[in-house]
């Protein structure tokens, strides 16, 4: 790799340049197309790279008015009534909190909706199809479902001129009839933690006192499906680890028919969790991992949108050739990798502190709905040692446009730290995609607009699209 471009070989044979600065794919047959690619890459000029900005709070609060305020994350509660083994709240992890018991108050939850509002309306004069979108988060929020409730009710009552879209992840344990029906009344997109069938289940994801969870989250989930049929808010979250089956986990949701607009594997990210696995697990994990992607890639025909294949490999291409176009627009408060602007979203603390979001280290408070909201200055600084830090590593980097990393992978106990092993496997990661990608292309070109076409407008519906 050099600092434009990254050069690949498929299968096939076929030799390819990924141009980070046009971000096209040239396939490179002899001497008169890597003329045309030099041609065209006159044409369009040298790639103007992003500037690095002292960050003031005055365009903090510029951008925040035209672009913030996407999403009011409530964490309802911090405690959990499991004891998930991946959990970013467990012992694993380094730099977030642990597993607690509090519950937000109503007194915390109205200041936060108020602020959130009482900002939304100033954004939707700007994005005028914008819908507000208000998510619960833990823990386990239905174990403050009481507030849940109450939330929703005084939006529905004070604030009926905005459309708000509501989401809710759970661990389904607590789904009963009672709380099925208040969801679907009030057209929640719900998303159910469930890593796959009873043995991938009862792994990792177990209760408190380490029994499996699996028994009673279908228990629920079946009796949710049989009231509320074909309900098309309904999704499914899983996450993986090396020892996924791949074939066993396919052949359960495909059985079960259940839509897994998410899967994830396990983040990597500050953790201890992966301390557990040989060298001989993950090859085999790789070996099976592509194998099943060879399945979906090879195919002689394509899969179902509603099969779980399409979901799980072929949603990843897609997602990959969309963030090349979304490179072009990154702003200039946070120019390079694939962290947001602290205040697109608020999440609020059940003690009302404002985060950027639920994965960064709560070190990085930007504001507090007790005191103001969001705090324009500390954004600023948080964004200018992350720009000092990190962003200033980024400029020369040949997959600027397709990065993912963000706030979180370098957030450390005192700031943020740069860390060359952590974009290393990305950039090893992304020539990966670039080989697969352009394999599916060559076996299956329309494919790429099949999938992308039948898929994103089912998920966005199951997970909530203002959301």
């Amino acid at each position: 790799m050099n600092n434009e471009t990254v050069s690949f070989v498929t299968r096939t044979g076929n030799k390819y340049i990924y141009d980070n600065n046009s971000g096209q794919i040239f396939c490179e047959m002899g001497a008169r197309k890597r003329e045309q690619i030099s041609e065209f890459k006159k044409k369009i000029g040298q790639y103007k790279k992003q500037p690095i900005e002292i960050i003031t709070e005055s365009q903090v609060n510029d951008f925040l008015m035209k672009n913030g305020y996407k999403q009011l994350q409530l964490e309802v509660t911090t405690g959990c009534n499991l004891r998930c083994k991946y959990c970013c709240f467990s012992e694993c992890y380094e730099y977030t909190r642990s597993h607690g018991s509090d519950f937000m108050s109503w007194d915390v939850a109205q200041k936060a909706i108020d602020e959130y509002y009482s900002n939304f309306k100033i954004v939707k004069q700007n994005n005028p199809t914008r819908n507000a979108c208000v998510s619960f988060y833990g823990g386990e929020p239905l174990l403050n479902f009481k507030l849940i409730k109450s939330v929703t009710e005084y939006i529905a009552k004070k604030y009926p001129m905005f459309q708000t879209d509501y989401n809710i992840t759970t661990n389904a344990t607590l789904l009963d009839e009672k709380i099925g029906d208040f969801l679907v009344k009030n057209n929640f997109a719900v998303l159910i933690s469930l890593d796959g069938d009873k043995e991938t289940q009862d792994r990792n994801r177990v209760f408190a006192n380490g029994g499996g969870t699996f028994d009673v989250v279908m228990k629920n989930l079946k009796a949710f499906r049989k009231k509320h049929p074909g309900y098309p808010k309904l999704a499914i979250s899983a996450c993986y680890d090396p020892t996924i089956d791949f074939e066993k986990i396919e052949q359960f949701f495909n059985e079960e028919k259940l839509l897994v607009a998410k899967h994830a594997f396990i983040d990597g990210t500050n953790t201890t969790y992966f301390d557990r696995f040989t060298p001989t697990d993950w090859e085999n994990f790789q070996k099976n991992q592509r194998k099943f992607r060879d399945k979906y890639i090879l195919a002689a025909k394509p899969f179902s949108k509603d099969e779980f294949i399409s979901y799980s490999v072929g949603v990843g291409y897609m997602e990959f050739a969309f963030h090349i176009m979304y490179g072009d627009k990154r702003n200039s408060i946070t120019p390079y990798t694939g962290t947001c602007v602290p205040g697109e979203k608020m999440y609020v603390a059940t003690d009302g502190t404002v985060h950027m979001c639920e994965k960064v280290n709560p070190r990085y408070s930007i504001g507090n709905v007790n005191s103001g909201g969001l705090d324009a200055k500390k954004i600023a600084d948080i964004a200018n040692e992350y720009n000092r830090e990190i962003a200033t590593h980024c400029q020369n980097c040949e997959i600027s446009k397709v990065c993912s990393l963000c706030f979180k992978a370098f957030g450390g106990a005192d700031g943020f730290v740069y860390d060359e092993n952590i974009c290393n496997n990305l950039k090893d990661h992304v020539r990966e995609t670039l080989v697969e990608y352009a394999e599916l292309l060559e076996k299956r070109p329309q494919e790429v607009e099949r999938i992308t076409g039948e898929y994103f407008g089912k998920v966005m519906e199951a997970i909530g699209e203002g959301c």
